[in-house]
């Protein structure tokens, strides 16, 4: 009688089914047993064929190392997804930090803090980018130093403070 057992959880770790994954477990002299994980080639270093290899394919069955290696797949495959998808998101949620501690440092500019153009600074609260933000930024501390000029409504320009 042996003094191990394979568990019932063998899979390919290639598709030529030339390379196995296993779990050994041996009975230890002082009682309990031993998890060994093994890996197994068809062929050993000098190309005779590995006995353990084909023990464990006589013993587990080959179909069900074809059933557990297409779960495996199909779980890691999955696993990966949702793994990206949370990077994805953390991605994202950094981005938005980032965007959210732009907008407090443009809104600490004095001249953007006191500007009375309700409308730029609503835009600037609304920038979906840093682009964005920039610009707008641009625009507000322009206008608020008179380098910018708004048309009247006779058509004239004149400087942005004293159109308001």
């Amino acid at each position: 009688m042996k003094n191990y057992e394979y568990l019932n959880n063998a899979y390919w770790e290639t598709d030529n089914k030339s390379l196995l994954k296993c779990i050994r477990l041996v009975k230890q002299p002082q009682g309990g047993r031993k998890k060994e994980v093994l890996r197994f080639s068809k062929l050993r270093k000098d190309g005779t064929p590995c006995p353990d290899y084909r023990e464990v394919i006589e013993i587990v069955g080959e179909d069900i190392i074809d059933k557990n290696t297409l779960e495996r797949k199909q779980r890691k495959g999955k696993e990966e997804k949702e793994k990206k998808a949370v990077e994805d998101q953390k991605r994202k949620s950094k981005e938005l930090e980032q965007l959210f501690n732009l907008k407090l440092q443009a809104f600490e500019i004095p001249e953007i803090k006191n500007s009375s153009d309700r409308n730029l600074r609503t835009r600037m609260r609304r920038a979906k980018n840093a682009l964005e933000v920039h610009a707008l930024s641009a625009v507000v501390i322009a206008k608020e130093l008179g380098y910018l000029t708004t048309p009247t409504h006779n058509g004239n320009t004149e400087n942005a403070e004293s159109a308001e």
